[in-house]
């Protein structure tokens, strides 16, 4: 991670807050694109599932991230 945030200590939990919010968002948005290009899907179980978390989702990762993010710009300092 120090390439990643080169001034923040490496046991500061921002780190760990930021990259667990990033990879949840991520783990959302791939399967919600692959599923919308596949015809068969799109309408089904797993369409409906992942366009309720690719739109709702954010209400709670997002504000976490950016907390993060200010922690470890804060962290940095």
């Amino acid at each position: 991670m120090k390439l990643v945030f080169p001034y923040v200590p490496s046991d500061s939990y921002s780190i760990v807050l930021t990259t667990v919010n990033w990879c949840i968002s991520e783990l959302i948005r791939f399967p919600f694109y692959t599923i919308k290009a596949i015809p068969t899907l799109q309408n089904g179980f797993l369409g409906s599932v992942f366009g309720h978390l690719r739109y709702n989702a954010f209400i709670i990762v997002y504000p976490l991230g950016v907390f993060g993010e200010l922690l470890a710009a804060t962290h940095g300092y």
